[in-house]
């Protein structure tokens, strides 16, 4: 879900929820953040939902658009000449994080086949529903959360565009967060937390106009949210709400 850069609304970091209890036990580890599940957007003006991402050593924040549609973390590289003026205007550098590693031809993120191989270096493109396109080369560095343990890391493989055309040169957000099942760039943000944290393999979202929340290991809580849930139930294993 992309917008036009000319509208802007106010944009929450994303946050996550420890599993519920009934859904803890010995071997899970809690990732949690009080209250900090909720999201803020606009579904009519901006058209998505955004969340403020810190990535790097040292830390550059980013704002990605959250997308269940799509399964690749991207954002714009240093040097980027064909990349637009997003809120932060940040630029990932790969030299100037202490963390950060490029990935090859020979060395790939799991389960990605690489879209070309320029200079030795993982390149990857995508195109979008709606007409835009992406494409640059695939970067790994770690994405910094907060825990009810504190702050931890985790490596996470993303997308550092040299090249981005359609709404995705002049949204608002500087890129994107993909959440979906498949997996061809890689593994999730979400699939590194149950990986490594070991969380529930458990994701929710809801939205409405102006308010959104996202949970990564449990569900959305059913009140204090401020808007009504309406369950679909779907032939498939998963319940859509």
């Amino acid at each position: 879900m992309l917008a036009n850069s000319s509208n802007r609304a106010a944009i929450t970091p994303l946050r996550f929820s420890a599993p519920p209890p009934y859904a803890v036990n010995g071997s899970r580890r809690r990732l949690a953040l009080r209250s900090g599940w909720r999201l803020s957007g606009n579904l009519h003006t901006l058209g998505y939902f955004a969340a403020e991402v810190c990535l790097g050593t040292p830390q550059t924040s980013f704002e990605l658009i959250v997308d269940t549609g799509s399964s690749l973390m991207a954002l714009p590289c240093a040097g980027c000449t064909h990349c637009g003026q997003h809120k932060h205007g940040a630029r990932f550098d790969a030299q100037r994080s202490s963390t950060a590693s490029t990935y090859s031809c020979s060395r790939t993120p799991t389960g990605m086949h690489c879209h070309t191989c320029t200079s030795s270096e993982c390149g990857y493109s995508v195109s979008y529903a709606e007409g835009s396109r992406i494409s640059g080369k695939m970067v790994e560095d770690q994405v910094q959360i907060a825990s009810e343990r504190g702050r931890i890391s985790l490596p996470v493989a993303f997308g550092c565009q040299t090249f981005e055309s359609g709404l995705f040169n002049s949204q608002v957000a500087d890129g994107i967060i993909g959440f979906s099942f498949g997996g061809v760039y890689g593994q999730t943000l979400h699939d590194r937390l149950v990986q490594q944290q070991h969380t529930h393999d458990t994701f929710s979202m809801c939205l409405s106009e102006t308010v959104g929340a996202l949970v990564l290991g449990a569900t959305v809580p059913a009140a204090g949210l401020g808007v009504p849930w309406i369950p679909l139930t779907s032939r498939s294993a998963y319940e859509v709400r």
